[in-house]
């Protein structure tokens, strides 16, 4: 069904396109998810581009830094490998912590704006929403109820129903992240709600502290950098590639 990819932190430049090549043409899987800054560079995305050979495989990925004009300086931008063409989805991440959207109204908005116009993607009659890492803290714990996960903006009932439909018409949700995210009973809880009623969660991270050499770190680390829920239980993978550059699992 999908791989989920978690680059080691401090991978470079060429090695980044280099293992997302090797990685793309050997997909076994229809859909590829790569942790956060796959790419550091826009143009890398199209030498990427050129030396795709499996054009059966969908792929979600995130350029680290795109400057389009004096105005327009986006950070953390959404690209889409599909039928052997990398799509540039024109979306970018809005916010990281839980400080950032709290009390902010306008932020959840504009969130949720860009969920319903950019974020929504169908690939073999599959319905797709994005989170880009910390935007997960559009939701929020009540840690008085055992960390009960709410819509953070729940007393508004217009942002509530929207990011309900959303919800609701969304077979899999997608969740690339940067580093791996603190209080994960918090976020536990987060991902069991997010795949509850039958809906898939799949989120993969980008190791947070230096791995190589260290074979029993790498092979504990898979299960702190990736996640895969359905119908709020944990998945199984049926398969794992570790390497010096990254970790790969099968679900």
């Amino acid at each position: 069904m999908i791989q989920l990819v978690s680059y080691r932190y401090d991978l470079n430049r060429r090695k980044r396109i280099e293992c997302a090549v090797n990685i793309l043409n050997r997909a076994t899987e229809p859909f590829v998810l790569f942790s956060g800054s796959t790419i550091l560079e826009p143009t890398d995305i199209y030498a990427l581009e050129r030396k795709l050979k499996n054009h059966n495989v969908t792929a979600l990925l995130e350029v680290s830094h795109v400057v389009s004009s004096t105005f327009i300086n986006n950070v953390n931008c959404l690209f889409l490998v599909h039928n052997g063409k990398v799509k540039n989805l024109f979306s970018q991440q809005l916010f990281a912590t839980s400080n950032e959207i709290k009390n902010n109204e306008d932020l959840a908005e504009r969130l949720l704006l860009e969920l319903e116009q950019r974020r929504k993607i169908v690939i073999n009659e599959k319905k797709y929403l994005i989170l880009q890492c910390g935007e997960i803290n559009i939701l929020s714990n009540i840690q008085s109820e055992h960390n009960r996960v709410v819509f953070r903006f729940s007393n508004n009932c217009s942002l509530q129903e929207r990011f309900q439909n959303l919800i609701d018409e969304t077979d899999i949700i997608l969740n690339p992240m940067h580093t791996p995210m603190g209080n994960q009973g918090k976020m536990q809880k987060r991902r069991e709600y997010l795949s509850a009623c039958n809906h898939y969660y799949f989120s993969c991270s980008n190791t947070k502290n230096q791995y190589r050499h260290n074979q029993n770190k790498r092979t504990s680390l898979q299960h702190k950098l990736q996640y895969a829920y359905k119908n709020s239980m944990p998945l199984l993978s049926f398969g794992c590639e570790i390497t010096d550059d990254y970790i790969m699992q099968y679900f």
